[in-house]
């Protein structure tokens, strides 16, 4: 279902969703850091003025050096002989808590402070005496509210089940001096409970901003993510639209290329590479149709108007001359067809891979030309007793045959085949006594349908293919067919060179 969205629906949704658990996450962590620190600057504070608080109470001075939030703190005081003196705030509610805290060590310094982490208890009065839970991992004490002073109603319902840090002072007093527990002198400590008030309020007025801040935010990431991709795929939809209007008589247009180097430019660019290859083949094409048809024009025509004029005048017809004719006309049109079928179908029939004796088959089609042209030149090969090489056997005989007629055709009095192993190939040259190849027409002499004007007169029964069917086996095979520059003895030379078939693989 989500892949049948369009592209930039299905990227805004992941970008939004992406984002919406990003900045989820973000805010939940955001509240905790702002908790944390606003609940260690509380304790800093507490710490700083923890001395000041307890001498204040100690001395009867509520109202001097205690600040208006530490006013209401809940604060226990344990007198020198570890007894409870007083409490306030809340915190008689817990006086199985205010047994467990230790005074101040008798070696501690003017300035000892401490600090200690305690879970308070559900309000439900606990008997007399009742101890203390203390957890072996953490060491976290956790109490059972106590009776509240009075009537034994709970009384610090907001210290309930909570986890809370209580600082610890210490005041010396000398003895005699005036305390709220008359004159008795000592080392008093009390214990100031430190309310997360204000780091709580902190993070509940920020809270508010970020639960809604947060999908606002996510869907201005969706948007701005629609908005990119729909900008970003612009240069694709022009190649779209530029495709589209392609057609057969359209092929030279060309897609946009984006200035940007990304990408879409390179596909761009390799769309317009594709473009050019697709115009080469059909202009290619064309010409091969163009060429063909103007081919088989000639030998069709020859044979319809020898057919026509035996008709029309049969009482004087040589017929079997004339059917020699048509015969010969016939065997041109196969031959041509013949051609163009294989360029059709160049990898048509025979096995593909098969280990085939190149030297076996020069000598077999020298053999075959004698016989064909007994009053032609004189044929020769020279090659060693087998030349293995691997491929399409009816292939590799089609482009020797080839090379073979173009050069008796086209020879004086001598063809020769000569046949040695370079390295790793085989290399076969097929050479004529004829005119020479001029530099210009050597790559030429290989397209389709080509043929010199010096053995235009010559070349009777050619179809223009054999070279370009030559070539293109070469190539199928791994090789390469090309004429020499300067052959030795003049004439034209093309020679083949095919990899070296291993007869023990």
């Amino acid at each position: 279902m989500f892949d049948r969205l369009p592209t930039r629906v299905r990227t805004a949704a992941l970008a939004g969703l992406a984002a919406l658990v990003v900045f989820s996450g973000g805010a939940w962590w955001l509240q905790q850091r702002l908790y944390a620190a606003c609940y260690a600057d509380t304790v800093d504070k507490a710490r700083v003025q923890a001395r000041a608080v307890a001498r204040n109470i100690i001395l009867s001075q509520r109202a001097n050096g205690i600040s208006a939030d530490q006013s209401d703190w809940p604060y226990l005081v344990l007198k020198p002989d570890g007894r409870i003196g007083t409490e306030g705030n809340g915190a008689g509610s817990y006086q199985g808590l205010a047994e467990q805290l230790p005074a101040a060590p008798a070696d501690a310094r003017p300035d000892w402070t401490d600090t200690r982490t305690v879970r308070f208890g559900a309000l439900e009065p606990a008997p007399v005496g009742a101890s203390p839970a203390t957890d072996p991992d953490t060491g976290t004490v956790s109490f059972a509210a106590g009776p509240a002073p009075g009537d034994g109603a709970p009384s610090a319902a907001p210290l309930a089940h909570r986890t809370l840090t209580l600082v610890a002072a210490s005041v010396d007093v000398a003895q005699g001096e005036p305390t709220m527990f008359g004159r008795s002198g000592g080392r008093y400590t009390v214990y100031v409970v430190v309310l997360p008030d204000v780091a709580q309020a902190a993070v509940d007025g920020l809270a508010p901003s970020l639960w809604t801040g947060v999908p606002v935010a996510a869907l201005i990431v969706a948007a701005t993510a629609y908005v990119a991709t729909r900008r970003a795929l612009r240069p694709v939809e022009a190649i779209r639209s530029e495709l589209a209007e392609l057609g057969e008589r359209q092929l030279d247009r060309r897609v946009p290329v984006p200035r940007a180097r990304d990408e879409i430019s390179r596909m761009a660019v390799t769309t317009n590479e594709t473009l050019d290859r697709l115009e080469r083949a059909a202009e290619q094409q064309r010409r091969f149709v163009a060429d063909a048809s103007h081919e088989l024009r000639s030998p069709i025509t020859a044979l319809r108007s020898q057919l026509e004029i035996s008709l029309a005048h049969p009482e004087r017809t040589a017929w079997p001359e004339a059917t020699r004719h048509a015969l010969t006309a016939a065997r041109s049109i196969q031959a041509l067809a013949d051609d163009l079928l294989f360029l059709a179908r160049p990898d048509a029939g025979g096995q593909q891979d098969a280990l085939v004796d190149l030297a076996g088959l020069a000598r077999e089609l020298a053999h075959e030309a004698r016989a064909v042209r007994p009053d032609g030149p004189a044929i020769g090969v020279h090659a060693p007793e087998t030349v293995p090489v691997r491929g399409h056997a009816l292939h590799l005989m089609r482009l020797l045959r080839n090379l073979l007629d173009n050069a008796v055709r086209h020879a004086r009095t001598t063809v020769t085949v000569s046949v040695e192993h370079t390295g790793d190939v085989w290399r076969v040259q097929v050479h004529n006594d004829g005119p020479a190849v001029e530099p210009a027409d050597r790559e030429r002499i290989f397209e389709r349908f080509t043929r010199l004007d010096e053995s235009r007169s010559r070349d009777a029964g050619g179809s223009g293919l054999g070279l370009a069917i030559a070539r293109d086996i070469a190539a199928r095979h791994g090789g390469r067919l090309y004429v020499a520059p300067e052959p030795t003895g003049g004439g034209a030379a093309f020679v083949l060179e095919l990899p070296f078939g291993d007869p023990a693989s």
